[in-house]
Parts: structure tokens; C-alpha cells; sequence
């Protein structure tokens, strides 16, 4: 039985946190996943665009992803062109088609703009392929990567809009079947076994057949239309934007025309190639982000899709652009009126019209294209670019969920926090942002924990070159970065690194300051994982002891180091020792902090734990009841929290003899965790085996 009492640090510490007492699943057996049913598909293919043609290259792609169709001794086409052509958008047409006519048991689009991304959601999909889900992100590409060596069974990886072939280096499959799709031109493609081909613009018929179709209802507007396609390159990208202006607009082709020759000439271009398509879809994205600004109030329009281009343009949570520090950007100042979510929902709406978004409505979200994107921070000032980045900061932070859970939605936002801080420069760093933290707290709250230290110790090295290495906030990425270690590494080095770190905080801020509090606090969890127990219990009374002499015996951090310590006293000395550590703390939790205090729950969920390690089943079920119920008052119905409630719950109802009620409580957690976190997920799988062992009994009985 894994120990409920593990209450390691969490990495989210900004400020002034403190050792946070959480109290974990107890689980029998392992640690892995569930296995998928195949046929499987993974990722969100894109939808395809308004007024789509199915393009000429088309007839001379693969319909097929078996063996042998993709030509001889290819596994790996790659679509190559400049940005607006249309790549992800055939890429999109072959996964649909290859899985439609049955001829793929896995589909998996993966996005590819950075190794990052390949690397976390190959970690994704082999855990769900293979049932082991591998701490190590690296370590899980590697088991798909074999997987997908080794299986007969027929897939499809998409790698989309890859943008550096080299970053990309030992992910690609070695065998089997891969589309991939890029800008980039030039050696860093040629390999064994791929098929480079080129994706051209638009030709001149089926710019004519997009323009005839997308206007058919109104013929007459198509006048001009093979010219104006000829001045727009036939770039796909910016004859969508051209088409949905002349539908907004009423306008024929030749209008339009005449309006973009007068448009075109003072845009930069904004791309550093010379046969970019950058300052066409320039200038049609001006043409449509005026139009789209007509929509009151005024400017909306500009400053959302500026807030999207800081963005993950693969979707783009549609709570983070109506939360409320994203609705207090879009106001545009303290003397304009507020915007309400509808109001955003409705400019979302225009943008799609106009081809400048796309709306996906099956997972609300957005996707942008990246040259969109681009041409959208182009136009920022440095100062518009930083205050838009601390808003898209403020508004993922707004509806990052407060679960150590990897749910779907806590990766989408972080894969949005990641693009920002890519695109963001030092606009976060002036002052710093929390949502820097976040990231790569979220990384390993979700296991993710060689993913987390990666980062960390990226974001660490920069502070230390932006802040100073004894800057505080240096230190507390420091401090983060030594506890996601801990995970990964052996206990006696990250004890070394603490104890370095406490001496230099020791240096730069004095011993009283309160990071060096927090930094024994955790020093001491590592040090009893280290040593033993008693070491823990000595550090430990000795942090109290200066707690009371500089915060104060009230202080919500002395009483939290205080359960700390009654923890730890339970292993050196046993429950007992526990119990009445707890029973005296959370007495005095009572007097001084507000009823319904989260520290007061934990504490008295601790307390029902070490009560049933001391003998005491049915004492322990009788406090549990009672704290889920104070619980579900105070908590929202899927918060972590009650589900550990519910699962030592159970546990504990099954140790005092109920044997039948253990079984109903694991089979009614169980419904709930393959509803929220799925059936693959570690909690869920604990919760089945617990189930199974009850079952068990059950019978036995």
C-alpha cells in the first residue's frame, strides 16, 4: 500500500508557501495504464476549410497507409511549401481518407512545432498504446517509437507543421507510415525513406473553382476573379480571407481587387524569405481585420486576435478568451466600457466568418493559422506586444484547473502557456509572471517530472542571466527545480542541492527571511527520505521552533509545518505519536484559523489515516464521513481532494469489517475517475485494482 502520508512539495511554491499537506490515493498494486481498444485515433485532425478543393496533388498521394503504397522504400512523406498553401490541410484530407476507408488501427496527429510538443504527446499515446506510462517523457516517445517498430497492426503518425527537421532528431519513426508537414526546405529533409513533395500554391483552376464555389450564390460578384487570384499568388490562405470579405462586404472580385492594390503598397514584408507569401496575407488580413473592427466596440476585433497570436495555434481554449482578465485587455482601457463574454463570443464569430480564425465547436477552441499569427504580432509596438502578452499570461491562469490531474484541458492550457512563453520574450520577465512557475509545476504535477526538471532548468538559467543568480525569484525557481529532482534523482544529491541553496539564501537574504524557511521545511522531507525519519523530526522541531519565535505561533505556516512534523513523527515513533500530534494541532487549527480552512481538512484527514494505522478502522470511517461532508460544502464536486477522501474511505470501511460497503465505494469512485480522468489514467487504475482486492474478499467471505 503506497503511504496516504506522502506529502512531498509541490512545486507551484511562488511566495510564501509552505509544505503543503496533501494527502495521496492509498492504491494496491501498480502504477500503469489501460490499454485502448483499436482501431484508435489520437490528437484532432483539423477541419477542413470552408470551400475546400480537393487539389490535383491530391490524386497523387497514397490512399493507402499499408505497406508498399507510399512507393517503394518510403515510410515518410513530407509536405513541404510556404506558409497559406494548404500542407496541414492535405495532410488532414490523407489521415481522414487512410482512416475512413479502415486502411490504419492507430491515427495519431501530433504537432510539431518544437521537440517538446513531439516528445510529450508521443509520451501520451504510448502509454494509452502500451499500458505503462513512463515518468519520463523521453522515455515514453521511446517506448512508442518501438511500439510502432514492432507492431503489425497498420497506423498513421502525423507530424504537423514541423519547424525545425533537426530538433526532431530520433523521433521520427524508422519505420511504418508517417506524413509530415513543413516550411522548412533544404538537406535537413533528405533521409532514407522519405518522399519530399512539393505543395504549390493554388493553380489557376482551382483558385477559379475555390473562388466559383465559395460565391455561388451570387455569380456576379466573381467578376475579375482569375485576376485578382493572379495578384494574390493563388495562395490558399489569403483567397479564403479575399472570398469571405467580398461575401461580408458584398462586393465583387474586382472591388476587392482595388481595394487591395491601394492597400498593398506601405505593408512591410514580414517574412525573411523573398518569395514568402507574408505581405499578402498582410495586406488581405488588414483588409478583413478592418472589417471585422467595424464589429462595436471598437478595436475588439485587433486586440483578440493579438491576444490568440501569442497563442497555441492548434487550439486555443475558448474559457481563456472570455475569462476575465482576457475581457479586461480586450476593454482597451479603464475609460471604455466592459466587455461581456457574448461580446467576445460574437467577435469570435466575425473572425471565422472572415477566415482570419477558425472555430472548432466540438472541444471549444480556437485555431489560428501561424501566418495569421505572425502578420497579427507584426503590427504590435514592443509595449503592445508585452502588455498582450501578460494578459494571455493572466487568462490561462485564470482557467488552469487547480488539479494536480493531467486532464485534457490542463494539457491544452499548458500547451498554450508554452507557446506564450516561446513567443513572449522577456515580456514576461518584466517583472516576472507566475505563470512562468505554472508551467513546470503543472508539468510534473501531472507526471510529467523529467519533462518539469527540462524546463525548469531552462527557465532557471534564465532568470539567472535576466534576475541574478541570489535574485529571489532565481531562488524560488531554484528551490522548484531541486524538488521536481528529487523524483528523478538520487534523494543524497537533491539533499546536496538544497543544502547549497539554503546557503546561498542563507547569503543573499539572511536567515529569517521566509524562503529559507520553506527551504528547510522541504530540506527536511528529503533528509527524512534520506536518512531516516529522525533526521526529518529533528529538522523539523527545530523550523517550528523558529517559526513561533518569527511568524507566530498562529501563523498558518508554523501550524502547517507542524502537521509536517506530526507526519514524520508517525513513521519515527508510530501512530500513536501521529494521533496525538494531530489531535493537539488540529485543536489548535480551530481556535486560530476560519472554519473550513483547507489546512483544517487536511489535518483532520490525516488525523482518520493515522487513527486507522493505530487500530482504529471504525473511528477513522467515522471521521472521513464526516470531513467528505464538510468537504463537498466547501469543494467543487470533482476536486481532488474528495476523491482521496472517498478512497481512504473506502479503504478504511473495508478494514473495519465492511467489506460489501468498500466494494460499493470503489466501484462508485472508480465510475467517476474513468468519467474525469479517463480509463488510462494512474488513479483510475489504482481505484480498479483496489476494487479487484475488495472484490476479492468479497467472495472469500
Amino acid at each position: 500500500m503506497r503511504d496516504p502520508t506522502d506529502n512531498s512539495v509541490t512545486a507551484r511554491s511562488v511566495e510564501a508557501a509552505v509544505l503543503a499537506q496533501t494527502i495521496n490515493s492509498v492504491s494496491f498494486g501498480g502504477g500503469g495504464s489501460t490499454r485502448v481498444e483499436l482501431p484508435h485515433r489520437f490528437g484532432s485532425v483539423p477541419v477542413r476549410a470552408a470551400g475546400y478543393q480537393v487539389r490535383e496533388l491530391s490524386a497523387r498521394l497514397p490512399v493507402s497507409a499499408r505497406e508498399g503504397v507510399w512507393g517503394e522504400g518510403v515510410t515518410t512523406l513530407v509536405l513541404t511549401g510556404l506558409g497559406g498553401v494548404g500542407k496541414t490541410q492535405l495532410a488532414a484530407e490523407l489521415a481522414e481518407r487512410v482512416w475512413l476507408g479502415r486502411a490504419v488501427d492507430v491515427l495519431a496527429w501530433v504537432p510539431a512545432q518544437s521537440r517538446e510538443q513531439v516528445v510529450a504527446e508521443y509520451a501520451r499515446v504510448a502509454a494509452a498504446l502500451t499500458g505503462v506510462e513512463d515518468a519520463d517523457p523521453d522515455a515514453g516517445a521511446r517506448r512508442l517509437l518501438d511500439w510502432l517498430a514492432s507492431t503489425d497492426r497498420p497506423w498513421l503518425v502525423v507530424l504537423d507543421d514541423v519547424r525545425a527537421p533537426g530538433e526532431l532528431a530520433n523521433l521520427w519513426p524508422a519505420s511504418g507510415r508517417v506524413v509530415a508537414t513543413t516550411r522548412w526546405r533544404g538537406a535537413a529533409l533528405d533521409a532514407e525513406g522519405r518522399r519530399v513533395v512539393d505543395v504549390e500554391e493554388f493553380s489557376a483552376a482551382e483558385s477559379a473553382a475555390f473562388l466559383a464555389q465559395r460565391l455561388a450564390e451570387r455569380p456576379e460578384r466573381l467578376e475579375a476573379a482569375d485576376e485578382l487570384a493572379a495578384e494574390l499568388g493563388h495562395l490558399p490562405l489569403a483567397l479564403s480571407q479575399a472570398a469571405e470579405y467580398v461575401m461580408d462586404m458584398g462586393l465583387t472580385c474586382a472591388q476587392y481587387l482595388e481595394r487591395w492594390r491601394d492597400r498593398r503598397g506601405p505593408l512591410p514584408e514580414v517574412l525573411p524569405e523573398q518569395d514568402d507569401p507574408g505581405a499578402t496575407v498582410a495586406t488581405t488580413w488588414s483588409m478583413s481585420m478592418e472589417r471585422a473592427n467595424e464589429l462595436k466596440p471598437s478595436g475588439l476585433a485587433r486586440r483578440l486576435l493579438a491576444l490568440m497570436s501569442f497563442l497555441d495555434p492548434n487550439g486555443i481554449p475558448g474559457d481563456v478568451l472570455v475569462s476575465e482578465p482576457a475581457r479586461e485587455y480586450l476593454r482597451g482601457g479603464k475609460d471604455e466600457k466592459a466587455i461581456d463574454p457574448d461580446t467576445v463570443k460574437d467577435c469570435l464569430a466575425r473572425l471565422h466568418r472572415l477566415s482570419l480564425v477558425t472555430r472548432v465547436q466540438e472541444n471549444d477552441t480556437v485555431r489560428v493559422h501561424t501566418l495569421v499569427q505572425l502578420v497579427t504580432r507584426d503590427q504590435l509596438s514592443r509595449d503592445e506586444a508585452a502588455t498582450t502578452a501578460w494578459a494571455a499570461a493572466g487568462a490561462l491562469l485564470a482557467v488552469w484547473p487547480d488539479v494536480g490531474w493531467d486532464t485534457a484541458l490542463n494539457r491544452l492550457v499548458r500547451a498554450n502557456a508554452t507557446t506564450l512563453v516561446a513567443l513572449s520574450g522577456n515580456a514576461l520577465w518584466e517583472p516576472i509572471h507566475p505563470v512562468l512557475l505554472r508551467v513546470g509545476s503543472s508539468l510534473g504535477e501531472a507526471g510529467k517530472v523529467s519533462a518539469a526538471v527540462a524546463y525548469l532548468s531552462r527557465l532557471h538559467a534564465t532568470a539567472a542571466t535576466q534576475l541574478g543568480v541570489d535574485h529571489y525569484y532565481t531562488l524560488v525557481i531554484q528551490n522548484n527545480l531541486a524538488l521536481w529532482q528529487g523524483r528523478v534523482s538520487d534523494v543524497a544529491e537533491v539533499v546536496e542541492a538544497l543544502t547549497q541553496l539554503l546557503d546561498e539564501q542563507h547569503e543573499s537574504l539572511g536567515p529569517d527571511h521566509p524562503h529559507p524557511l520553506i527551504t528547510r521545511n522541504n530540506l527536511a522531507y528529503w533528509r527524512g527520505r534520506a536518512g531516516g525519519p529522525g533526521e526529518a523530526v529533528a529538522a523539523l522541531t527545530a523550523l517550528v521552533d523558529d517559526q513561533v519565535r518569527l511568524l507566530g505561533k498562529r501563523s498558518p505556516y508554523t501550524l502547517a509545518t507542524r502537521g509536517h512534523l506530526a507526519l514524520w513523527q508517525g513513521r519515527a515513533s508510530g501512530p500513536d505519536h501521529a494521533v496525538t500530534a494531530l489531535t493537539a494541532l488540529l485543536d489548535d487549527q480551530m481556535r486560530y484559523l476560519l472554519p473550513g480552512h483547507p489546512h483544517i481538512l487536511t489535518t483532520r484527514g490525516n488525523l482518520a489515516y493515522w487513527r486507522g494505522q493505530a487500530g482504529d478502522a471504525a473511528g477513522a470511517v467515522t471521521a472521513l464521513v464526516a470531513l467528505l461532508a464538510d468537504q463537498a460544502q466547501v469543494l467543487h464536486s470533482e476536486h481532488p481532494h474528495l476523491f482521496t477522501t472517498r478512497n481512504q474511505l473506502a479503504h478504511w470501511r473495508g478494514q473495519a469489517g465492511d467489506v460489501a460497503g468498500a466494494v460499493a465505494d470503489f466501484s462508485a469512485l472508480l465510475e467517476d475517475r474513468v468519467r474525469i480522468l479517463g480509463p488510462d489514467h494512474p488513479h483510475t487504475v489504482g481505484t480498479r485494482d483496489n476494487l479487484a482486492l475488495w472484490r476479492g474478499r468479497l467472495s472469500e467471505a
